[in-house]
């Protein structure tokens, strides 16, 4: 499954990821790591932004998963680019949460260093 995403330039994002198994909700086991990667294109190599969430960063609701980007992390061109979520099983496999999705990154008007 896709999802467009939409983040601000230099602006903390965060969202929750959640995972269904069979109608019910999966929760990360030992050793798990959900992997959130950003790429200028799907064919790179190299992420812009790579973060693996444990399954300490349970979600206030105890079902999903919070992903954080800070505005470090979002300070990037704003443009289109890819992102995918996987699950890294504690064998090291990786399994497909969400398939290779667009990402817009919003040009942000007024900056943390702008000026007064």
């Amino acid at each position: 499954m896709s999802q467009e995403l939409i983040i601000n330039q230099n602006r903390l994002f965060t969202c929750e990821i959640t995972i269904e198994n069979n109608e019910s909700y999966y929760a990360l086991k030992t050793g798990e790591r959900l992997v959130f990667g950003i790429k200028a294109s799907p064919m790179d190599d190299g992420y812009i932004i790579k973060k693996e969430i444990d399954r300490t960063a349970v979600a206030s609701d105890g079902i999903g998963y919070m992903l954080e980007l800070s505005t470090e992390e979002t300070d990037i061109d704003a443009g289109k680019y890819y992102y995918d979520i996987a699950l890294r099983t504690s064998l090291g496999e990786l399994l497909t949460i969400v398939d290779s999705s667009v990402l817009t990154v919003e040009c942000s008007i007024v900056r943390s260093d702008a000026d007064d």
